[in-house]
């Protein structure tokens, strides 16, 4: 029976070349997505599970609630965390504490920066890593110990082994190879590589936080130092022992007026996609998997319709087979089979296009899925079980639509016309709102893209260079004499992130949480930011203006307007309306109060987070830690190698790192323009998958219609008359597409934009052109073939069957 099945099934293959083809594309194209989506979300879902033990190992992640802040969280926590936790809690069984660092690696003419996790001697009793040499519970309890792996190992030494050999770390500090790792798993860790150097060493970053944590803390202050991890006992309940953490850390840790802090614990190999951590993240897992299935489903319908199409082909086997004795069961038992080998066929293009394809996704969304199912028994389930699950589903309703014919009916040479008709009319409706849903999501998306990383910004971006490094006068005067350099201001990292901030009480009380930025006020102008009231101060000695002091303080518009002042204008000359602490711990109050400046309201992520009042205020030079430039725009690869060189030189240890700001702020929606990008190639993919499903029916229902079109050309009607009322088939459907499509992708994409702190309208023109590209889509797909239809001979058509 099962040869026969196979062999009905590539007859009827054989016998429909174009619907089969196109069938045969849909559902490769539709599996080869569903398997690229799996694959990824595989390797996004299993991060860390290489680690021992994993399930009971978490991340305390930093958590600060200010008063008019978002909840902020942070990877990283202060030093004594670990012990605390380790302490107070039976619950946890062990704590572990690593600082990651960009540091210089040296070994004979082998030099080059890499990312080294500082950690304390039992790192790997919480994060155990298969080992190649050495002994991993001793390695770290040396002050000069550092573990690599197998490949840094063979970069610097030549082979995978090299125990008690040296290296030296930022020119200064011998290292010695005490143990050697298995290489990282790619992109499967949230660690940026596998080297790790005993925390002990009194130049790490942990033994200086140890020793500099205390003294921050007696000013009021918190210093977070590195990652805290914790592996809890078996059977511990987390949410009651995250409720204890809750209620005791912030009993522990310096009071700060209208903040609370604490500590969360999250799995380690849930940390990536943490909300907190990685806004974004776990919505860019949901629209992938979401898209792919989509496209699946597209794919499926397209079969369908097709298989359903084809009835009349079908009819006399099924008459025939019933008149001999076959049941309705086996029928449906045999289309189902033969559905089931469509998409085993289609299974294998897909999965060779799917090989093909992986490097390109990997690069797109930095990921490092493999697809080996020779090796991967998990996989191969998966894609069995798919296999099946999708020639079921997918075969289903053609099924039992053609099992149903009756013999008498269909042995007397007439079948019911219009069996599914319907239902391949609610299909086709289905597909073209999925295309037309696609396709504003992909016209959305990228408009908020543009908004956010140009428009939304209210600063100018372009030719600014921002370089890492101690902000000396010396320093800046070399970078400003270079030709191909404008202007040169010192400021601190908050300038870019927004990441410090203050907190107070207002004369009237309530408390606030308020933005701190210091920088040379030239930097205003830098950026192409006037005051909208007061005049900018400024440490350039070209400068026009006065020259920037202690006392002078410059705020945002929401400053101003949450201080209760009238105007801008009001502002100026007037004390901060504080009850406790001035904007900034190196400044007396009374130097605090003297605004000098209203600036515009603005910051590089404003699409993440609102607007919030901020202070602007000078510091000492060697404090600033963000050197801005601006640059000429012409011999822009001399200047970057001329700043390069200075830079390197005044730098104490490792060069400075430089960035372009327009690449920073890129960086900071990668996750939107790669939904952007990923949704426009989605909506590519089912323009495809329409049009391949239109071309097909439209073949389908010329030839039901044959008969019925000969008639009406021999009563008079036009080719023009025929091909309007071909073309009006297919018309009819996409009407009805656009009023299902617009309201629910409406719906959704509101809810998406609901997420940026600024985003742009939905506008009802997105919608039209939406629905207008979709219909002449579909009309330019079916109107050639509609056309030769039109213009056949009745006498052809009256003599078809």
């Amino acid at each position: 029976m099962l040869r026969n099945y196979i062999a009905v099934a590539l007859r009827n293959l054989a016998r429909n070349p174009l619907s089969s083809a196109i069938s045969l594309v849909g559902l490769s194209v539709g599996l080869c997505a569903a398997t690229l989506a799996g694959v990824t979300l595989r390797n996004e879902l299993t991060y860390e599970h290489f680690i021992p033990g994993y399930e009971r190992t978490y991340l305390a992640a930093a958590v600060a609630v200010p008063t008019g802040h978002p909840p902020l969280y942070f990877l990283t926590s202060p030093s004594i965390v670990a012990a605390l936790l380790k302490l107070n809690f039976t619950q946890i069984r062990a704590a572990t504490r690593i600082a990651p660092a960009d540091v210089r690696l040296r070994r004979d003419q082998t030099e080059a920066k890499e990312t080294l996790y500082w950690a304390d001697p039992n790192a790997f009793e919480l994060l155990p890593r298969p080992v190649v040499a050495g002994d991993l519970t001793e390695a770290l309890r040396r002050p000069d110990g550092i573990v690599l792996t197998r490949s840094i190992a063979e970069k610097y030494f030549g082979r995978d082994a090299p125990l008690g050999r040296t290296i030296l770390l930022d020119g200064v500090h011998p290292m010695t190879v005490t143990a050697v790792l298995d290489d990282l798993p790619d992109n499967g860790s949230t660690l940026e590589s596998g080297i790790f150097a005993s925390g002990l060493a009194e130049h790490s970053a942990l033994s200086k936080c140890d020793r500099e944590a205390p003294g921050i803390a007696s000013k009021g202050a918190v210093m977070l130092c590195g990652r805290t991890y914790v592996q809890l006992a078996p059977q511990s309940d987390l949410d009651a022992l995250q409720s204890k953490i809750d209620s005791f850390l912030p009993r522990v840790y310096p009071k700060f007026p209208g903040m609370t802090m604490t500590a969360h614990l999250i799995r380690i190999d849930r940390v990536h996609f943490f909300e907190g951590l990685n806004p974004g993240a776990r919505s860019r897992l949901v629209v992938i998997g979401a898209v792919a299935l989509i496209i699946l489903f597209t794919s499926c319908v397209v079969f369908v319709n097709l298989t359903t199409a084809r009835s009349v082909r079908r009819a006399l086997e099924v008459g025939v087979r019933k008149a001999c004795g076959a049941t309705r069961a086996e029928l449906i038992l045999q289309f189902l089979g033969e559905s089931v080998i469509y998409v085993v066929l289609a299974t294998c293009f897909a999965l060779a296009l799917a090989a093909l394809l992986l490097p390109s996704v990997n690069a797109f969304l930095n990921s490092g899925g493999h697809l080996d199912l020779g090796h991967d028994p998990a996989l191969l389930a998966a894609m069995i079980g798919g296999v099946v699950a999708v020639g079921v589903l997918a075969g289903a309703y053609p099924a039992f639509v053609l099992s149903a014919f009756r013999p008498n009916t269909v042995l007397k040479g007439s079948v019911l016309r219009s069996g599914g008709a319907f239902a391949r009319q609610a299909l086709v409706v289905l597909q073209f709102a999925i295309l037309i849903g696609l396709i504003v999501a992909s016209s959305v998306i990228y408009r908020q893209c543009v908004y956010v990383t140009r428009d939304a910004l209210r600063v100018n971006t372009d030719q600014r260079l921002l370089i890492r490094s101690s902000c000396k006068p010396a320093l800046l005067n070399e970078l400003r004499a270079l030709s191909g350099v404008r202007g040169a201001y010192c400021s601190s990292e908050a300038l870019l992130d927004r990441g410090t901030f203050g907190n107070y009480s207002l004369r009237d009380g309530s408390p606030l949480a308020i933005d701190i930025v210091q920088l040379d006020f030239g930097a205003f102008g830098l950026y192409g930011i006037k005051p909208v009231a007061g005049r900018l101060p400024t440490h350039d000695p070209e400068g026009s203006g006065p020259v920037q002091n202690a006392s002078d303080v410059v705020i945002n518009e929401t400053a101003a307007r949450r201080f209760g002042f009238a105007s801008p204008f009001a502002a100026l000359g007037q004390p901060l309306p504080l009850a406790s602490g001035p904007p900034d711990a190196s400044m007396t109050a009374e130097a605090a109060n003297r605004i000098v400046a209203v600036v515009p309201d603005f910051a590089f992520d404003v699409g993440m987070q609102k607007i919030r009042p901020t202070f602007y205020v000078g510091a000492p030079d060697d404090l600033y830690r963000l050197i801005n430039v601006k640059l000429s725009g012409r011999e822009i690869p001399e200047t970057l190698e001329a700043i390069d060189r200075i830079s390197a030189a005044a730098a104490s240890e490792s060069p400075p790192e430089r960035f372009f700001l327009n690449q920073y702020i890129q960086n900071l929606y990668l996750s939107v323009l790669r939904e952007a990008q990923a949704l426009g190639v989605f909506a590519g993919v089912a323009v495809v998958l329409a049009c391949l499903g239109l071309l097909g029916l439209a073949a389908s229902a010329a030839e039901r219609r044959t008969r019925e079109i000969g008639i009406r050309k021999a009563m008079g009607a036009g080719s023009m008359d025929i091909l309007r009322m071909l073309l009006w088939q297919f018309t009819t459907p996409i009407l009805w597409a656009n009023l299902v499509a617009c309201p629910v992708s409406a719906l959704l994409l509101k809810r998406w934009l609901e997420g940026f702190a600024d985003h742009v309208n939905l506008s009802p023109l997105t919608f039209v052109a939406a629905g207008a590209l979709a219909l002449v889509i579909a009309l330019a797909t079916v109107a050639g073939h509609a056309l030769i239809i039109a213009r056949a001979k009745p006498v052809d058509a009256l003599r078809y069957e």
